[in-house]
């Protein structure tokens, strides 16, 4: 009788297999092999399990504004529904609302020249399609505002808003209807209604020029301030507090996940991933605790990265974190890897990767 050392190999090769009722039982490799090729074949024959597909979204599309012309470039479809494109100066735009789903998008030339080239942003997204003649297809998996360019056809923004739920009533404690007194927006005149919304809303803001910004007015104190998941597609400034006006405070400051494509412009001689400055036009006051995280910069400019103060009205408390600059895959850990070099009258100063 041979001992069980005396088959090293053997045992080795063999796997423990668990029978229903409990009883454990050893099949040699070879076997296990056998079985393993079977169900490989059956697998072959039937085909491999397939994820689920996800199903496409419900389509609402938004007409053009009786105000505006329709587009002359490009003619849009998504899930197969005909979406209007309204032609702006310089864009041209198509809205629509997404129901929970994908949405399949074809953009078409209407000049039907083949395409030779395009680009769709965001880049985070790393959307790319295919390309047929005059027309380009996407797919996308959910509501997402898009900038679409063929060729040397305008910019085309497609923003495909999530599909209205839990409407709320048109009165009541709380609502702020801006069609009723005293506010009286008047739809569907061709009239603007920027001070009824404003008067309503209570909002003051200015961001031209900037991709997202605080002030320039500050003649009343703004706290807790947050941009959060933007990308700012073209801009002369990419993220910028600006406090030319007044004398209130700007704290608390947050800019996070910041995602900044391109800088074409100028604004004040700045060309920039950051500008931070304050000015004394009716006054003069304070910023402090500003964040600034998680921004991806593709393009930095050409001009300094800047945080100038003045003198009783220092900017302070300044924080970068995870600052990600052109060509590099990793958070910048100095003021000279993000250009900040443009310095004065300035607090506290952190960064890290």
């Amino acid at each position: 009788m041979r001992s069980s050392t005396s088959w090293p190999l053997i045992a080795a090769d063999r796997r423990l297999l668990t029978a229903a009722d409990g009883t454990e039982n050893r099949v040699p490799r070879p076997l296990a092999l056998v079985l393993t090729a079977l169900l490989l074949g059956v697998a072959a024959l039937f085909g491999a399990p397939q994820p689920a597909q996800a199903a496409a979204g419900t389509v609402s599309a938004y007409p053009v504004p009786s105000i505006y012309p329709a587009s002359t470039d490009y003619k849009l479809t998504v899930n197969g529904t005909s979406v209007p494109v309204t032609k702006y100066t310089g864009y041209d735009i198509a809205q629509l609302a997404l129901g929970t789903g994908t949405a399949t998008i074809s953009v078409t030339k209407t000049n039907n020249t083949a395409i030779g080239a395009y680009s769709i942003s965001p880049q985070k997204l790393g959307i790319t399609g295919t390309v047929s003649g005059p027309t380009l297809t996407f797919t996308v998996q959910n509501d997402e505002y898009l900038i679409v360019k063929l060729d040397g056809r305008p910019n085309l923004v497609i923003a495909a808003d999530p599909a209205e739920t839990n409407r709320p009533a048109t009165s009541g404690t709380g609502i702020f209807n801006v069609q009723s007194a005293p506010y009286s927006a008047q739809p569907n005149t061709g009239a603007y209604t920027t001070t009824a919304f404003q008067n309503a809303l209570n909002l003051v803001s200015w961001t031209y020029c900037y991709g997202v910004k605080v002030g320039q007015g500050v003649y009343e104190s703004q706290n807790k301030v947050t941009f959060q998941h933007v990308v700012v597609y073209d801009a002369a400034v990419g993220i910028g507090v600006h406090h030319k006006y007044g004398t209130a405070s700007a704290t608390n400051i947050k800019f996070d996940d910041i995602d900044i494509e391109r800088l074409s412009f100028k604004n004040d001689d700045n060309r920039t991933w950051l500008a931070m400055q304050t000015g004394s036009t009716a006054g003069i006051g304070p910023v402090t605790g500003v964040t600034i995280s998680n921004v991806r910069v593709r393009n930095a400019g050409v001009t300094a990265a800047r945080i100038n103060g003045l003198p009783g009205a220092p900017i302070s408390g300044v924080s970068l974190s995870h600052i990600v600059m052109p060509g590099s895959t990793t958070g910048a850990t100095t003021l000279s890897q993000v250009n900040l070099t443009n310095l004065s009258d300035y607090g506290s100063l952190t960064i890290t990767p």
